[in-house]
């Protein structure tokens, strides 16, 4: 099997159109760039639909030096170029998976607050090697879909493929394969433990 590059995943939508695989992503001759920039919002949305445990990392939040924040936090970190999103969670203790800290603002792509040093859980985009196989199926009818309106021109087509990848309006976009990814996922994510600790008493004393 061929590793699972953009190319490669791009093609996979194509060939389920019946469309001439790409050679190159650097050669626009044959809309390259706009396959790429589909592929790029498309996969950006599937991720931002759900966190998956393989999409989230744990990050030291850099500090600006000598900036005061705006709503008079001694402290403003700018969160990592490539997060998708909001942080999922921020903490002051990255070895407690259980630890949240709260006592933040965010303002723009910054993170405010009076802790010296925070770490904030963070969705990314990682390249299609890392996905499973239901995440790549999913990313793959999507594609296919809005390819079938922008390369085809088929709405019918194009519906059909984004039910296939989302499931129903009942249940979109959690939904068909992308439900699936989401059920695999869940299914191999252990159970977290409800938050008690959390309270300003039990913080008071782990600090």
């Amino acid at each position: 099997m061929t590793a699972p590059t953009k190319l490669v995943m791009i093609n996979r939508a194509f060939g389920r159109l019946n469309i001439d695989p790409l050679e190159d992503l650097d050669d626009d001759s044959f809309g390259a760039s706009s396959a790429a920039l589909t592929y790029d919002s498309v996969v950006e949305f599937c991720l931002g639909c759900y966190v998956f445990s393989w999409a989230k990392e744990m990050r030291v939040l850099s500090p600006r030096a000598d900036e005061i924040g705006l709503f008079g936090y001694r402290n403003v970190f700018d969160m990592p170029g490539d997060a998708l999103g909001p942080p999922v969670r921020v903490t002051d203790d990255p070895r407690d998976p259980d630890r949240i800290f709260n006592r933040y603002v965010l303002s723009g792509n910054t993170v405010q607050a009076d802790e010296p040093v925070l770490y904030a859980e963070v969705k990314f985009v990682p390249p299609p090697v890392k996905w499973p196989g239901t995440f790549r199926e999913a990313v793959t009818l999507a594609l296919a879909a809005e390819f079938a309106l922008g390369q085809v021109d088929d709405k019918g087509m194009r519906d059909g493929l984004r039910a296939d990848a989302f499931g129903s309006p009942s249940v979109f976009p959690r939904g068909g394969a992308l439900g699936a990814a989401i059920a695999e996922d869940a299914r191999a994510t252990p159970p977290r433990r409800a938050p008690v600790g959390n309270n300003p008493l039990t913080n008071a004393w782990k600090s």
